[in-house]
């Protein structure tokens, strides 16, 4: 699966672009991070990531890249906690759950990161938006997904998002108008993936 980047509308969270381009970034590191992305091999990702960001720390291209791996991290392993749960091995699933919760924060990190130069990178807020879904923080969710859209009001996949989350607080208007949206500009799945590796299944 591949990360998106930061785009500030226009293209409905298409993916962004994969390569790197700013002056300071070992490319070939960028692309050797972008294979083991790509290969879901997270943390090697993520160190590589953090090898080019040496060269040019700001570089929000191999940031997000960066946040992408951790996202998956994260994912991986609160699923492997609820697995532990489930097999009451309670030790390995507060193991697990802890290694979760330093992802999402590196990545949360690397996003704010981002943000902070470009307020207007529609896939970090996005990415910080299914964050929040994660932690069950519904209202810094909504927030998130709906700054999303406030950049790029054609992004499916935060009109979906956005009102999936809706639904969990009970909000069934909301909810039903953005589901309807997202249907409206082709959601499909498979833009979780294009926008972050963040909720795909």
């Amino acid at each position: 699966m591949a990360a998106g980047g930061c785009h500030r509308g226009g293209d409905g969270g298409a993916e962004g672009d994969k390569t790197a381009e700013t002056k300071g970034v070992d490319a070939a590191l960028f692309d050797r991070g972008a294979q083991q992305l790509e290969n879901e091999s997270w943390d090697e990702a993520a160190a590589t990531f953090t090898e080019v960001l040496k060269g040019a720390p700001n570089d929000e291209n191999t940031l997000f890249h960066r946040a992408s791996a951790y996202l998956a991290l994260a994912r991986e392993n609160y699923r492997a906690a609820a697995e532990a749960i489930t097999n009451n091995k309670e030790a390995l699933a507060a193991e697990k759950t802890a290694a979760a919760d330093d992802a999402f924060e590196k990545a949360t990190a690397d996003c704010r990161a981002i943000i902070e130069k470009n307020p207007d990178c529609a896939d970090a807020h996005y990415a910080l938006g299914s964050i929040k879904i994660y932690q069950g923080q519904w209202d810094d969710a909504l927030e998130e997904f709906s700054a999303v859209i406030r950049i790029d009001p054609n992004y499916a996949a935060a009109y979906q998002r956005r009102g999936e989350v809706a639904g969990f607080i009970g909000d069934t208007v909301s909810e039903a108008a953005d589901l309807k949206k997202a249907a409206e500009l082709g959601y499909k799945r498979s833009e979780i993936d294009e926008a972050g590796n963040v909720l795909s299944d």
